[in-house]
């Protein structure tokens, strides 16, 4: 068992009987189907949803690398959640940041990210996991700063995605998040692309009152939204 997945189990809220960690990242979707996390993991390891999927994925964090200040303003030893974290290159940058004595968690849903996250970026106290950003696997409070990027509008649930983000920050912790703006160019143009091929469901772009008010609702008082374009950057604090 890789050490930084090691020190991860205590923060599931459910820890497996038998972990698996074949691929170097712990699996907790697995092959099966059923579940809400199940079914989505299966659309998402379909071949045209998967090629897709990573391909944007991949793009997206060589694009992104430039976190904003309040993201990487991290204590040594810190706890961090990177979700939707595709080749993990963000991940490694915050394993840097923290430290060796701190922890940063990179969770994705495509087993082909993970396993180029894993051979690129692993270290001790880095690590991957397989998860469903929906449903995320942690236990309430469990980390110091959360970042997702170019993820959330590319689930089937954003607004619940929002919330977990929030529930699983401890009080006091920051949110990063990167989001597709609604109305903007970028919006529009993956709208008709999807029309006209018919080969993926649009992003869900969201609006700033739309991200404060679920926020606020989960106990994030402190939301702050900068538009670049047909992004939308989100920074936030939970509340102590």
């Amino acid at each position: 068992m890789p050490n930084a997945l090691h020190e991860a189990l205590p923060l599931l809220a459910e820890v497996p009987d038998s972990p698996d960690f074949r691929n170097g990242y712990l699996d907790l979707l697995g092959e099966n189907a059923g579940s809400p996390a199940e079914t989505n993991a299966a659309l998402w390891s379909s071949q045209t949803v998967s090629t897709l999927y990573d391909y944007g994925q991949s793009l997206a964090r060589k694009i992104m690398t430039t976190l904003p200040a309040s993201a990487t303003r991290l204590p040594d030893g810190a706890r961090v959640l990177d979700v939707g974290c595709g080749p993990g290159n963000i991940t490694g940058m915050l394993g840097r940041v923290v430290g060796p004595e701190g922890l940063v968690l990179g969770l994705d849903i495509s087993a082909v990210m993970l396993e180029r996250a894993v051979r690129a970026e692993g270290a001790p106290h880095v690590g991957f996991l397989r998860a469903d950003a929906c449903q995320l696997p942690f236990q309430d409070n469990s980390f110091d700063a959360v970042v997702s990027i170019a993820t959330v509008h590319n689930t089937p649930e954003p607004l619940t995605v929002l919330g977990e983000l929030a529930r699983v920050l401890a009080p006091g912790a920051h949110l990063t998040v990167l989001v597709l703006a609604a109305g903007g160019l970028l919006d529009h143009g993956l709208g008709l692309a999807g029309d006209l091929t018919g080969l993926f469901s649009k992003p869900t772009a969201l609006h700033p009152e739309q991200i404060a008010q679920v926020l606020h609702a989960s106990g994030v008082p402190t939301v702050h939204t900068h538009r670049t374009g047909s992004l939308l950057w989100v920074s936030a604090i939970k509340e102590q």
